[in-house]
């Protein structure tokens, strides 16, 4: 049971962000990503998936600091990178997690 209710929750997590990347506004996309990633940090939890739900809890502070990007720029990048790179030092299965960090890396730079 618990199981279906976790693909229910992941399906509306799915719908909630298509419909963000429909949206206009800044503030709305990433508004309607922190729901959808509070719905699949929900959903990663009923299943079991705990590193799932670390990356999803990133996700979540990563928006939130975008959102208030004007206020929080340089000490959020630094906050969320440091966040990412401790998540994949504890995660790490493979080599791959190098390949994340320096994309985000990248994508972070200013």
């Amino acid at each position: 049971m618990i199981y279906v209710i976790a693909q229910i929750i992941g399906f509306v997590a799915f719908v909630v962000s298509l419909i963000a990347y429909h949206r206009k506004d800044k503030k709305t996309i990433l508004g309607n990503m922190i729901i959808s990633n509070i719905l699949n940090l929900i959903y990663y939890l009923l299943l079991g998936a705990f590193s799932g739900c670390v990356t999803k809890l990133l996700a979540i502070f990563r928006d939130y600091f975008i959102i208030f990007k004007e206020k929080y720029t340089r000490l959020s990048n630094i906050i969320y990178l440091t966040l990412k790179v401790i998540n994949e030092v504890l995660l790490w299965k493979k080599y791959v997690f190098l390949q994340t960090v320096c994309l985000e890396l990248v994508e972070n730079k200013e």
